[in-house]
């Protein structure tokens, strides 16, 4: 494109002075003509130069047009790249925790010593009852049935988390231990003492009926105590956050439990048949 320019500006050059020449060969060479052309000859030989200037100035600016497009394109491009390669990194790091998490529910459920267990997922639960009940994604088919126990694992230990209520053929029901209407049978780990362990429609649990001389202490592991029928013996529910006197003085000791599992990152789960 440039090559061109040069030769349309070179010809148009040639054939302009080309032409003032003839033009002052055909006149009478005095003193007034001779100004005219100094003038005119002047302003001719000077216009090639103002035009190669302009011309030159002109492809200076589209050049520089061109190569903001061209960054402008690249900019575009280089965008839709991150983002492309920022949800490819953030499918990969759920695709290692999937993966994890299902390494340790098998290593979890190899080491169990229960003889009829199925692996289950929560699939739903009523955000106005938060603390009562989950959807899990196996019923009847799988042979699910009503007070089956629920128990999952987290950080490498193992709770109960409740029992099934409900089935249908391809979901159950599960009562959360959380819920006011769950009760099982429990003793403090360390020392046997018996009590209750009911839900509060809240976070904690409240462990009630031991006795008045009960030795009870912050921190103390609450295990289920297999009485009852329902619930298996020896899984745990939780940590005694606080003791505290129940009914008339003396009578009654009571403790706040926190549960070991933490119901806000139920996932997978293990239904124990019974």
């Amino acid at each position: 494109m440039a090559e061109f320019i040069e030769k349309k500006k070179t010809l148009f050059t040639f054939f302009s002075l080309i032409f003032v020449s003839v033009i002052f060969m055909s006149l009478r060479m005095d003193r007034e003509v001779g100004v005219v052309r100094n003038i005119i000859f002047y302003v001719f030989s000077a216009a090639p130069a103002h035009i190669d200037n302009v011309l030159r100035q002109s492809h200076g600016v589209a050049e520089r047009i061109y190569a903001m497009g061209s960054i402008y394109k690249e900019n575009v491009r280089l965008k839709k790249d991150i983002k492309h390669f920022v949800k490819k990194e953030t499918y990969f790091e759920k695709l290692k925790l999937e993966n994890k998490r299902l390494e340790e529910i098998v290593q979890y459920e190899s080491n169990l010593s229960y003889k009829r267990q199925v692996v289950a997922r929560m699939i739903g639960r009523e955000p106005n009852s938060w603390y009562n009940a989950i959807i899990i994604n196996k019923g009847t088919k799988d042979g699910i049935n009503n007070d089956d126990i629920v128990i999952t694992y987290q950080q490498g230990r193992e709770g109960v988390i409740g029992r099934v209520i409900e089935t249908s053929y391809f979901s159950s029901k599960v009562l959360l231990i959380t819920d006011s209407n769950s009760a099982m049978a429990a003793y403090i780990k360390r020392n046997k003492e018996d009590g209750l362990i009911e839900g509060q429609n809240k976070e904690d649990l409240i462990m009630k009926y031991l006795s008045s001389k009960a030795n009870v202490q912050v921190g103390d592991e609450v295990v289920t105590s297999g009485y009852g029928g329902v619930f298996p013996g020896q899984i745990v529910i939780g940590t005694v956050k606080t003791v505290r006197v129940e009914g008339s003085p003396g009578y009654f000791r009571g403790a706040l439990v926190s549960p070991v599992i933490n119901l806000n990152r139920i996932s997978d789960v293990l239904v124990i048949k019974r």
